[in-house]
């Protein structure tokens, strides 16, 4: 709870759901019992079945938040009701502007189709985009990287990272020799590998020293390096920049045409 309470991004949401719900049992109306009941039931789900999901999920309150302050402002009285109109009218004014300019990409692909402009803002996607053209369709591929948003690879492939898959137990790979052993028992003939700092996750720096081996070794062979720009908000254009590399196994099991 101090986490959510304390989310920045997400700062006034809890504190006007909880201060809402105490007015509105404390100025209980008939026409806020619904509102009253479903909101209260949604806080106490969430500190009993999982306090501990991440603060940004109070978005779910939002509605919820709206409805209930829209009543109990409305049973105030009708000069209350004039300035949340008033209020409310300015806000949908501003949330359709920011809708506009959040939404300019998707309005210049519509006319132009320029896919590649489009997805400046997926991660990796130009190192999907140059696998997808470059490799055999039936190359079988291990991902480590940070987003969980691979889905752009059109090639078999299996997440193992140790941040959001379980596919390699990083903690038992020991050299680069093992790593080959294992990659070669899979099937894998090609990996992606984000080559930055892992060393904070449960197995990470056995996995980093473990690729980076490979590679002075040659059981990994490095194909292709990319340089990428990662952006966390496209309206301020804030963005981290990394290192991804596109590595061939030793002896892969598909030809290595394209």
């Amino acid at each position: 709870m101090k986490r959510l309470a304390g989310y920045r991004d997400m700062i006034p949401i809890p504190f006007a759901v909880i201060l809402g719900i105490i007015i509105g049992w404390i100025r209980y109306r008939a026409s806020l019992r619904t509102t009253l009941i479903v909101t209260t039931g949604f806080v106490i789900l969430w500190m009993v079945a999982q306090p501990a999901l991440y603060a940004r999920f109070v978005l779910y309150y939002l509605p919820l938040a709206v409805l209930l302050w829209i009543g109990i402002i409305s049973s105030a009285g009708s000069g209350s009701s004039r300035w949340l109109v008033r209020i409310m009218s300015v806000a949908a004014v501003a949330l359709f502007t920011a809708d506009i300019a959040y939404s300019a990409d998707n309005l210049r692909f519509v006319g132009s189709g320029d896919a590649a402009r489009f997805h400046r803002y997926t991660w990796y996607y130009p190192v999907y985009q140059w696998v997808n053209s470059n490799t055999p369709r039936d190359a079988r591929f291990a991902v480590i990287v940070w987003s969980g948003y691979s889905y752009y690879l059109d090639r078999p492939y299996r997440r193992a990272d140790p941040w959001l898959a379980g596919e390699i137990d990083w903690n038992a790979v020991t050299d680069a020799a093992q790593l080959e052993s294992i990659l070669a028992d899979r099937q894998i003939d090609f990996l992606i590998y984000e080559d930055r700092d892992w060393s904070f996750l449960n197995g990470g720096r056995r996995m980093m020293n473990a690729v980076h081996e490979a590679m002075q070794s040659g059981a990994l062979i490095p194909v292709r390096k990319f340089h990428e720009r990662l952006y966390t908000s496209r309206l301020n254009q804030s963005y981290w920049e990394s290192d991804v590399y596109v590595l061939r196994t030793r002896s892969p099991s598909v030809s290595k045409g394209g």
